[in-house]
């Protein structure tokens, strides 16, 4: 058991396999397990969860630690449960008819699955990188085949089990990240009370490659960091591995490896001075070898077949509704509409045009509504409104403190260089739906931590008691909105 508690790598293959063995079980009884059971069975073990921090106060065994397991498994029974509940055509985006002559992320599985074949054209959603679509076939043809099921519906359902099991591997990874950056134990179950119930995680469990790009982005991030502490043979192969396989899930992952390249030089400017560069300048040469090949090779292809050009995303034109470019920079990036804030707290994709706004809305609902009771949402939508400022002010502070802490000042890095893509990116694809938070999950993780760590530190005492009470807030509110959603 202690192996298992140490050994992250080991915990995410389990919860994989607790992912597949899930929703192999739900295909096999599907008929006899309706929603509301499995709701019902999500609040039972949300309850169970909480009744065991209970008794453990009771006998004086509550420690932070547990507190944390506690966490992490309650924000994995969400993540499973909203996986069975929600079928791959709702709350979806791009999925397209299912079929194989469609040209969404239904027709690029069925593709793989029926005709073993990679798309024959770069149309509408085909352009996209394969890693995910490769995986979430291989997930879908294992489990068919045990379901013995030949429903074309589910061999695209049965892909979301890789996104599934993504944002599983993400909450174990940041807790990783948490002790990288040496956060105290009630700084850390802060810090993974909001990536275990922040919404996007749950949204984002689609037949999409989104959430799969957020895990290797996260996995990244924790190894450029052990890199730079330890520049050795094992961290530079699982860094040339997780970039290649990364950018050939979402060009986008691209964006942290500017981070990471820095992280390179600045390393390397130190050893040289040291006289000690030679061994890791070939290390860095073989990065390049693995990572470069394995994740651009679909570009390639594409640019061959094709002449689709590098870092091509679909344009919509300006007559599309969701069009946002006649609206001022002024409008779209610095002023909200306070209008839009107190008006309602979802998003509406074809009249929004303000990024923060829209990016905070989106984490929390997507670009859908839902029926439940009206105080739920808006106090989710409050807290979460409230955290993100807070966020703001943390990743400011922990610039403020770089020559005491230059680590979580990288962090803060981390953030601004990821929001600068995020704004470039809106600028060059001025849509509604550019706008969708679920383009940039990864952001949860470094900001959680800096919210963390620099409130919970250096704080005052009221706006620790506002961290504390908005964390409680938002994370009951969350597993309330997405029990009964």
């Amino acid at each position: 058991m202690n192996r298992i508690h140490e050994k992250k790598y080991i915990q995410c293959i389990l919860v994989s396999m607790a992912v597949i063995a899930a929703y192999t079980l739900w295909s096999l009884f599907k008929n006899f397990i309706s929603v509301p059971m499995i709701k019902a069975i999500m609040a039972e073990l949300i309850v169970f969860a909480a009744a065991y921090l209970i008794r453990c106060g009771i006998k004086k065994q509550f420690t932070a630690d547990t507190a944390i397991k506690a966490v992490i498994f309650a924000g994995i029974v969400m993540r499973i449960g909203y996986m069975l509940y929600t079928p791959c055509n709702v709350r979806s985006h791009d999925m397209w008819e299912i079929s194989t002559q469609g040209h969404g992320h239904a027709a690029y599985i069925l593709g793989l699955l029926q005709n073993n074949s990679l798309p024959q054209s770069n149309e509408i959603q085909f352009y996209q990188q394969p890693f995910f679509y490769i995986v979430g076939s291989v997930a879908s043809k294992l489990i068919n085949m045990i379901t013995s099921s030949d429903d074309v519906f589910y061999f695209v359902d049965a892909a979301k089990t890789v996104s599934c099991a993504a944002s599983c591997m993400v909450l174990i990874i940041a807790g990783s990240i948490c002790d990288t950056f040496k956060l105290k134990d009630t700084e850390k179950l802060a810090a993974m009370l909001i990536v275990a119930f922040q919404p996007c995680f749950f949204l984002s469990i689609r037949v999409t490659p989104d959430i799969l790009c957020t895990f290797f982005m996260t996995l990244a991030l924790l190894f450029t960091f052990r890199w730079h502490a330890s520049p050795d043979w094992k961290n530079t192969l699982i860094l040339a591995f997780v970039y290649g396989f990364g950018v050939m899930t979402k060009i986008s992952v691209a964006v942290l490896a500017f981070f990471t390249a820095v992280v390179f030089a600045v390393k390397l400017v130190q050893l040289i001075k040291e006289k000690k560069a030679l061994p890791v300048i070939f290390r860095l040469a073989v990065f390049g070898i693995i990572s470069l090949p394995l994740g651009l090779w679909y570009n390639v292809r594409n640019y061959i077949l094709f002449s689709q050009k590098f870092g091509y995303v679909l344009e919509l034109g300006e007559k599309s509704k969701l069009y946002v470019g006649n609206h001022s920079l002024f409008q779209r990036f610095v002023i909200p509409d306070f209008n839009n804030i107190l008006s309602s707290p979802y998003d509406y994709v074809w009249d929004d045009y303000n990024l923060f706004v829209y990016s905070v809305k989106s984490s929390l609902f997507g670009e859908f509504e839902f029926e439940v009771p009206s105080f739920i949402p808006i106090i989710l939508y409050i807290s979460a409104m409230v955290l993100s400022v807070l966020a703001v002010i943390a990743a400011v502070s922990a610039l403020k403190h770089f020559t005491e802490d230059k680590m979580t000042a990288a962090l803060s890095a981390v953030c601004a260089v990821f929001l600068v893509s995020v704004v470039i990116f809106n600028l060059r694809y001025p849509y509604g739906c550019s706008m969708d938070f679920r383009y940039s999950t990864f952001l949860i993780i470094p900001f959680a931590i800096l919210l963390a760590k620099q409130l919970m530190r250096y704080g005052s005492k009221i706006t620790k008691n506002m961290l504390y009470m908005c964390i409680a807030m938002f994370s009951c509110s969350s597993c309330l909105m997405y029990i009964l959603a």
